[in-house]
């Protein structure tokens, strides 16, 4: 828990003044999508699996850096979340 309030205050609140939620999708396999754009223009990205059985993702991963989950392969692990910073 210490490690995700340390990334939350390092990578994210600095840039929250001006941000604006961009989209979420939840899809019928259990993937659930999301994206904020932050006050200095970055892009934040979820991609979450919240089923029991790996999920291949829609889309191409957007370029960017993976702030937690590691990097995502072409199949999401059952109950796995992702965040990245692009931009």
């Amino acid at each position: 828990m210490r490690e995700l309030l340390s990334i939350r205050q390092r990578e994210i609140i600095p840039r929250l003044a001006g941000a604006t939620f961009g989209d979420a999708k939840a899809h019928d396999d259990g993937l659930l999508t999301a994206s904020w754009r932050l006050g200095d223009g970055a892009t934040l990205d979820l991609s979450a699996n919240l089923s029991s059985a790996d999920i291949a993702r829609q889309a191409p991963q957007t370029p960017g850096t993976p702030i937690w989950g590691g990097e995502a392969s072409e199949h999401l692990p059952p109950w796995s979340v992702f965040w990245r910073i692009g931009g």
